[in-house]
């Protein structure tokens, strides 16, 4: 049997919910809602905070606490104000995609929607009975616990999807349509380049749905392994209110590098920078792979060889 009939089967158990609408209507409205909250419009004099800015920012660097790489972030963001006041680019703040970025932070909210469907997806079977109706088809076990994951990627691909729509939209609908193709500006062996705000925002998407593949698979896998969606939907949430904190709270001691809320934050490394000091990208990467290939295997293996009265 083809995997693809399993995962629409697997979609429509989703959306069939009300629940999984209720979702969707909430993503969304709180989006517009926030778009209409008073906040800082678009300021014709930008060019002013521009250079009210530098002067706080060089103010700042002569503090001698500063790291270096916090002088170097301060003079970069000079650097970079100045080539906006020299070519007539207002800040991102006051353009469609400062929204969009704003927006980024609502990616919590499509953690929490899909760490309640992903735990629900295996447990739900067990709790209604209708395991044993899914496992007497001709398909292997492996399977039909692959498309019931995949459904749950599937559903969160959509609300990230939807998310940076209605940002677009939000953002257009507030300061215009008319910067749409307004540069992102970085800094790179002391010059000012000019880069694509639509890959850079793609980029953070991307590297924020890390934090979110982490968690719902966790989710999943604590579903799969205990037949219990509550309690996976109760780790799931625990951790992701706490994770950092633990991480922050053992930062002291050499093996906390090793803790996977160590590495799910990658925004530091486009950055420059890291999330702890001493990590790099390729040992966050190998980290998160192993905690990854962790989680998916325990809940094969114990789909697979679970007896169904079980």
């Amino acid at each position: 049997m083809n995997l693809w009939p399993l995962i629409q089967n697997e979609n429509m158990k989703i959306y069939k919910r009300i629940r999984t609408w209720i979702f969707i209507g909430l993503l969304v409205g709180v989006a517009i809602a926030v778009t209409f909250l008073p906040s800082a419009e678009k300021n014709d004099e930008w060019w002013k905070q521009l250079n009210e800015a530098n002067s706080s920012l060089t103010t700042m660097l002569e503090d001698p606490s500063l790291s270096d790489f916090d002088k170097q972030k301060l003079r970069n963001e000079i650097v970079i104000n100045e080539y906006r006041l020299n070519y007539n680019l207002p800040p991102d703040d006051s353009t469609l995609w400062g929204t969009v970025r704003d927006y980024t932070l609502f990616i919590s909210f499509i953690t929490l929607f899909t760490v309640i469907i992903a735990s629900d997806s295996v447990a739900r079977e067990y709790s209604w009975g209708t395991m044993k109706l899914l496992l007497i088809r001709p398909v292997s076990r492996s399977r039909i616990l692959l498309a019931k994951y995949l459904s749950v990627l599937m559903f969160a691909v959509f609300l990230l999807i939807l998310l940076f729509v209605v940002s677009v939209l939000a953002g257009g609908f507030k300061f215009g349509f008319h910067e749409a193709f307004s540069p992102y500006l970085y800094v790179a062996n002391g010059e000012v380049k000019e880069g694509s705000i639509l890959l850079h925002l793609l980029q953070i998407y991307g590297l924020k749905s890390v934090h979110l593949l982490m968690i719902v698979t966790f989710a999943f896998t604590i579903s799969t392994l205990f037949k219990n969606g509550t309690l996976a939907v109760a780790c799931a949430i625990v951790l992701m209110f706490t994770g950092n904190a633990l991480v922050l709270f053992f930062s002291g001691y050499s093996w906390v590098k090793y803790l996977l809320f160590t590495h799910t934050n990658l925004l530091p490394y486009l950055e420059g920078s890291a999330p702890m000091e001493g990590l790099t990208p390729s040992f966050s990467i190998l980290m998160l792979a192993l905690y990854y290939l962790l989680f998916i295997a325990l809940s094969w293996i114990v789909f697979s060889r679970r007896d169904v009265r079980s």
